[in-house]
């Protein structure tokens, strides 16, 4: 078997061993077997003791009468000791011994049990307790009569071991049972309730091409948690078709824009080779057209850039003194050779928690957008007011207005409402895009009230 085969068997294995099936499985099996444990040993213990406290409780019922038979003759011990065991006490062996006189009497079948015989006795000797060869577990106790004699009782604990042996094979029994029908059960269980999962696993690795996308992945009505998973992971697939869509929209409207600047400066560049030694005035005018195309295209490509930087920028949340910012901004690109008359309605010291820079960067869009759409005469008006826990900016002009049916749809990237004016202007039709993403980042919300040939009311709305 070759190096690949190996690492092959060893990656399903480490796949068969954390599967859920597997863990499940486990878990079960080790989780049975320690209650099955825990169980038999506290049952056997607790049943052990009982019936060894019973075993003591006869020992003293028994000691008064073995007590008794030592005031009469020695040589009726014997008969009186198996009078009195049997057939009640026949788990008692009995040695009876006066260390003075010698006298020796025990109890019948004595000589079968305790011997002199090294190879019969086994001793496990615990506070009493000792194991005989061939015959099982003993309790030893001792009784003192007169002043040299003694009573030694052996009793077997043949119930408390043949119940321990009892209750072991049930539990093995039990357990082997429980195994079986229970990892049957577990197994079928969790193939069940995985199911689900594996189809969703199924349709997720069977989306190889973007174009798979938007079909998804199987929702099962059940369990809950599947329920919400498979649609969560529907949720995102389905956002993320839709970012590569945008992407790839924004992609091939980008590559038109700058399609036709470049297609007018080659036009006048082939128009100046053609003629342009010939007619002055044809360089001029050409030259001044370069010109305009490739200040369209910086300024392009200047949006462009800024569109990327936001989508991966990091925000520098700060406590921002809007007031003095748009103060500061319109001071720095309000363009005055318009004839564009700039109202402001700025309420003082209004604070806001966000970017300097996008904030800036906001208000710079929405005035040159004001400006860009006014006719020579016209008013921008700029207004900052506090509402409770929000910080209005709204941006008013008087020119030329949006049609109703363009409202919703201005803040899509590369749209624009009027092309023509749009490209005397400059205007790419990325600024309101860029605005509105500065906007969300900077959690505010941005609208728009407009009328044809009264003006646009663009409002946006901070939380503070």
């Amino acid at each position: 078997m070759n190096k690949f085969s190996l690492n092959s068997v060893d990656t399903l294995k480490n796949k068969k061993s954390n599967s859920l099936m597997y863990q499940y499985t486990f878990w079960y099996v080790v989780d049975l077997l320690l209650v099955v444990l825990l169980m038999g040993i506290t049952l056997i213990v607790a049943v052990s003791l009982f019936l060894f406290q019973d075993l003591k409780n006869d020992i003293t019922a028994v000691q008064p009468d073995l007590v008794r038979i030592t005031n009469k003759p020695s040589n009726q011990w014997e008969k009186q000791i198996n009078y009195l065991l049997y057939p009640e006490f026949t788990k008692f062996n009995v040695e009876m011994k006066d260390t003075k006189t010698g006298e020796i009497a025990h109890s019948q079948g004595w000589e079968k049990i305790i011997s002199n015989d090294n190879n019969k006795f086994h001793y496990l000797n615990i506070k009493n307790f000792l194991i005989i060869k061939d015959q099982g577990l003993f309790y030893k106790h001792q009784i003192s009569f007169g002043q040299n004699g003694k009573i030694i009782i052996f009793a077997k604990l043949s119930v408390i071991t043949d119940f321990i042996k009892l209750m072991v094979n049930i539990l093995i029994v039990t357990t082997l049972l429980a195994l079986i029908f229970g990892i049957s059960f577990i197994l079928f269980i969790t193939k069940r309730n995985i199911r689900p999962l594996l189809s969703i696993t199924t349709a997720v690795n069977e989306i190889k091409s973007i174009s798979n996308l938007s079909g998804g992945v199987p929702v099962p009505e059940k369990p809950q948690e599947l329920t919400d998973l498979g649609t969560s992971i529907n949720r995102l697939l389905f956002q993320l078709h839709l970012q590569i869509e945008r992407e790839k929209g924004f992609v091939s409207d980008a590559s038109h824009e700058l399609r036709t600047p470049l297609a007018a400066l080659r036009g006048h560049i082939n128009l100046i080779k053609r003629r342009g030694k010939a007619h002055p005035e044809i360089l001029e005018q050409s030259l001044t057209a370069i010109d305009q195309e490739s200040e369209r295209m910086q300024n392009l490509i200047h949006q462009l850039l800024a569109m990327a930087r936001s989508e991966h920028y990091e925000l520098e949340l700060v406590d921002v003194n809007m007031s003095e910012l748009v103060r500061d901004v319109l001071r720095t690109y309000w363009k005055e050779d318009r004839n564009i008359t700039l109202e402001l309605n700025i309420d003082k010291d209004i604070h806001l928690n966000g970017d300097v820079g996008q904030l800036s960067q906001i208000l710079i869009i929405l005035v040159e957008n004001a400006q860009k759409y006014t006719e020579s005469g016209g008013k921008v008006i700029v207004e900052l007011t506090k509402n409770n826990k929000e910080v209005h900016l709204t941006v008013k002009d008087t020119g030329i207005g949006i049609p109703k049916e363009h409202l919703d749809k201005i803040f899509h990237r590369f749209y624009r409402v009027h092309k023509d004016r749009s490209r005397q202007t400059g205007g790419s039709g990325l600024g309101l895009s860029i605005a509105k993403q500065l906007v969300a980042f900077n959690g505010g919300d941005i609208s728009v009230k407009s009328e044809v040939g009264k003006g646009s009311e663009f409002k946006v709305i901070f939380k503070k």
